[in-house]
């Protein structure tokens, strides 16, 4: 899942710098240095994808939480359709999600994974990281 693929990329870096140390240790510095920029600019690129995806995550669970609160308080059957930005970016299992409804407290299926949600955790990272998806919410 997503924090399998991001342990993955933590040992990658973790790899990358132990080789950076040993670079620095030879001649060629200014090459060690170069590197040592681009794994900061990795690490803060990193940094703004999980933090982006945890602000995703959280929005679509409140939009989520908040119909469910509004169905039961006032007795209303509402459904939900999941919708993506329909350009050149969006992931082909989301495009194929796009438009699919369901009972509020069903799943989507996106992918052929199960998912109440837009950046579900259910979902894998490949389905989860930097999607643009969200609910469109109705009475039924």
């Amino acid at each position: 899942g997503r924090e399998t693929d991001l342990s993955k990329l933590d040992a990658r870096l973790a790899k990358y710098k132990k080789e950076l140390n040993a670079l620095q240790k030879t001649k060629d510095n200014a090459v060690a240095e170069e590197i040592n920029i681009a794994l900061e600019k990795k690490e803060e690129s990193r940094a703004e994808l999980i933090a982006e995806t945890l602000v995703g995550s959280a929005e679509s669970w409140s939009r989520q939480e908040e119909a469910t609160l509004i169905a039961l308080n006032l007795g209303l059957q509402i459904k939900k359709a999941w919708r993506g930005f329909l350009d050149g970016s969006i992931r082909p299992t989301h495009l194929a999600a796009n438009g699919q409804t369901v009972p509020l407290n069903q799943n989507f299926i996106v992918g052929g994974y199960l998912a109440q949600m837009p950046r579900d955790s259910k979902l894998p990272a490949s389905e989860s990281l930097r999607c643009r998806c969200y609910v469109e919410y109705s009475r039924v």
